[in-house]
């Protein structure tokens, strides 16, 4: 029942944000909003039924329990359990560095850390904690959407919401504990930071390409490099296309499926976050617990060892 009133209050905090935000749509616009608001939310059900009852585990669920761990500890010693879970957040040597499931000082210690924080706001529920992921996957795809809606005025407005909001499977794979989410809400930043710039927003674009640049860094680094490159692509087609018309545009357009190949065959680094082994991640389960029964360590312990 408890874990019930959670997900309703979490419910009603987003939604009362998107319906502060649906004043800004215009209002054929609202309707669609309202469907997407309804299918993250369903989209989070399916992946709590998808990961208990058909694979009966899986990456979320890890994080889930590890999380809870870290939540825990954060909610017995707030100050110095809190500098430590931020330490794991941004891929630096922690205490919680040997309680996590694959380590830290990689995406998959900053995917620990957040989910201990965002459980320790919800209270240990897992299935608020998912629809908590769900919203902020959410208001990722609307960041991107208002950035490609203010760029392109030619596709209809219900087309260009439907083909970047409620694609299937964005939904459904970003309303989960799963790095992709944050790595969605943190390229959603970028573009509306983008998108101010051209607006002449400053201030808004300081606050949000920081947010975004830190999330995309930290959950998904490779993206970097396609992202930063498409959007410096663009920036220069657009400046060809005011100067020399349609001639540099059909130049410089196939350098976007270079980038996109470029982006598909970069080596990259083998991810840590392979957690199926279940005789690994029982032993981590263990540990966890006999360490969330003694106090925090301090900083200076943990690099002694």
């Amino acid at each position: 029942m408890t874990d019930l009133l959670i997900v309703l209050l979490v419910l009603l905090v987003f939604g009362l944000v998107l319906a502060g935000v649906s004043t800004t749509y215009p209002r054929p616009l609202r309707r669609w909003l309202a469907i997407a608001f309804a299918s993250y939310v369903a989209s989070a059900a399916a992946q709590l039924f998808f990961t208990r009852v058909i694979v009966q585990g899986g990456d979320t669920q890890l994080y889930a329990m590890s999380g809870a761990e870290l939540a825990r500890l954060l909610e017995r010693d707030p100050s110095g359990a809190g500098t430590e879970l931020v330490a794991l957040f941004f891929q630096q040597p922690s205490v919680f560095d040997a309680l996590v499931y694959g380590g830290g000082r990689s995406n998959t210690g900053s995917m620990h850390a957040i989910c201990g924080a965002i459980l320790f706001l919800v209270r240990g529920s897992s299935e608020a904690a998912h629809v908590f992921v769900a919203m902020v996957s959410l208001c990722g795809a609307l960041g991107l959407f208002r950035a490609f809606r203010q760029f392109d005025k030619e596709c209809p407005p219900a087309q260009l919401f439907a083909t970047t909001v409620l694609i299937p499977s964005v939904p459904f794979w970003t309303s989960a504990l799963h790095k992709e989410a944050f790595c969605l809400a943190g390229t959603g930043a970028l573009f509306a930071g983008w998108a101010a710039i051209h607006r002449g927003a400053w201030l808004r674009a300081a606050l949000w390409l920081p947010v975004g640049g830190v999330l995309v860094f930290l959950f998904r680094a490779p993206a970097i490099v396609p992202l930063v490159s498409g959007l410096a692509l663009y920036f220069v087609l657009n400046r060809a296309q005011k100067i020399r018309g349609a001639r540099a545009a059909a130049f410089l357009t196939p350098a976007y499926f270079a980038v996109a190949l470029a982006g598909l065959v970069t080596p990259r680094r083998r991810s840590s976050d392979s957690c199926s082994a279940s005789r690994s991640a029982s032993s981590t389960r263990s540990s966890g617990r006999s360490s969330s029964t003694s106090t925090t360590p301090s900083r200076s312990s943990a690099r002694s060892r």
